[in-house]
């Protein structure tokens, strides 16, 4: 037995090409593969995390003969199931190792059916006393179930799994990793079980994020050394296999997850990770229309920009609940009704302005669209026009979209309140003054501060 600092160590090990069998965790094997394994190992034995397939495949090819997955808690005397993982082959931990037994059961701790998601029981020889000086925890972790384990004593893991029809075991993730999404609860680890069967990634990490807009699923996927991930396909998998609450809204791929001082995925980090170069630089919005669209779609789905061609779905992260708030704003907003099943066949702004315009949609006189440059803030002239704009804006490189109203107040805090509906972030509006008496001037202020605008300037 060769006993080293760190795995990392081994190929500088005096003993190192005696060495035929390795002991280690996933995570740590990876880098070994990386500064060289010894041509000696033939067996690798990994536990203490997930054991992706990719990186199976990467130790066989290294010339290594076999491959086992163990799997257990400290609790249990340290293993508790045991599989022979082949190349290419799906994850498992396999089944229980001899004197001990694996159960899968619900919240009321009854056994679920081969392929439903269970938190894991552990009973046998192996399952330990207790903790030392520590009753109320001891009490907590094993229980006595008598009617489903004979001795009656079994450790409560905290880790979900399901079990196949062949009585292997395949490890979900940890119990408190299950979040609640629109009033499902959801196993984080079933997703990302998934994902690393479709995209052969080597880590992947499923989060709920918190947004403005309401809490969302975003996959973080580690991108393979041969290629990168591909989003569609990563979707379309999740799609075939489960649930459409279950599909997380966004697959962003990463370099690498990151991770706590013990090696864990850090998940707090990734909770507050946001995909600024998930989707790629596309074509902005053309006319008035395709902005206004552009603007719903941004404020529903939490977003700053959506380009004409963004897929609603698949690029964007939106899905049927946040499809009819859209399309209960565009009916409110621009008098349009349409059947929720036209954004399935039109899922980008520029397709589904083509599907508003067929229905003859009338386009608002009064606002003028000037597409917008690729780093100006919007502003908004109401009212008359000047023949020139203020030094002050003139130089800033802003975008302008004139409103061209009449001259009373009635026209212009009309237009304010169109303004309000189409720009939820709410831009600092220049209200030009001519031909607008005092009296009116303030009648329209108090509608630009009822609308939410908060940075006004009133040039004379």
């Amino acid at each position: 037995m060769v006993l080293v600092n760190d795995v990392l160590e081994l190929p500088r090990s005096p003993h190192a090409e005696k060495v035929t069998l390795v002991n280690t965790v996933p995570s740590a094997m990876s880098a070994l593969l990386q500064t060289g394994l010894p041509s000696t190992v033939r067996t690798v034995c990994m536990a203490g995390e997930f054991l992706p397939t990719e990186l199976v495949n990467r130790v066989y090819a290294a010339g290594v003969e076999r491959v086992f997955d163990l799997y257990g808690p400290t609790e249990t005397t340290t293993y508790s199931t045991c599989a022979l993982r082949l190349p290419g082959a799906a994850a498992t931990i396999g089944k229980p190792i001899a004197n001990t037994r694996v159960y899968l059961l619900d919240e009321n701790l009854s056994e679920v059916p081969p392929g439903a998601a269970g938190e894991i029981f552990i009973g046998g020889d192996g399952v330990t006393r207790g903790y030392l000086n520590r009753p109320e925890l001891t009490n907590e972790r094993f229980v006595i179930l008598p009617a489903i384990e004979p001795q009656g004593r079994l450790y409560r893991t905290g880790d979900w799994a399901r079990q196949t029809r062949d009585g292997s075991v395949v490890y979900l993730g940890r119990r408190d990793q299950q979040v609640k999404l629109g009033g499902h609860r959801i196993e984080l680890g079933e997703i990302e079980s998934v994902l690393r069967d479709s995209s052969g990634a080597s880590d992947v990490a499923v989060v709920l994020q918190k947004r403005d807009a309401g809490d969302t699923l975003v996959a973080f996927v580690a991108e393979r050394e041969e290629g990168q991930i591909n989003s569609k396909d990563c979707i379309a998998a999740l799609r075939a296999r489960v649930p459409a609450y279950m599909v997380p809204s966004l697959i962003v791929p990463v370099a690498s997850l990151p991770r706590t001082l013990n090696g864990k995925v850090d998940r707090k980090v990734l909770s507050q990770m946001r995909e600024a170069d998930a989707t790629p630089t596309r074509e902005a919005p053309r006319d008035l229309l395709e902005q206004w669209l552009a603007n719903i779609w941004a404020f529903r789905l939490g977003k700053k920009e959506i380009p004409r061609d963004a897929d609603f779905f698949d690029d964007l992260g939106g899905h049927s609940l946040i499809a009819f708030e859209v399309f209960t704003d565009i009916e409110l907003q621009m008098g349009v009704a349409m059947p929720l099943a036209t954004l399935f066949q039109t899922p980008t702004v520029e397709l589904l302005a083509k599907a508003i315009r067929r229905l003859n949609w009338n386009e608002p006189k009064h606002i003028t669209f000037i597409a917008p440059g690729s780093s100006q803030k919007v502003i908004y002239l109401i009212g008359h026009q000047p023949a020139g704009l203020p030094e002050s804006l003139s130089s800033s490189g802003a975008r302008v979209m004139a409103v061209k109203g009449g001259s009373s107040a009635d026209d212009l805090t009309d237009s304010i309140r169109e303004i309000a509906m189409i720009e939820p972030a709410r831009p600092p509006l220049v209200l030009t003054t001519v031909g607008v008496r005092s009296k009116e001037i303030r009648k329209i202020a108090s509608a630009l501060s009822h609308a939410g605008f908060a940075d006004v300037s009133l040039p004379s």
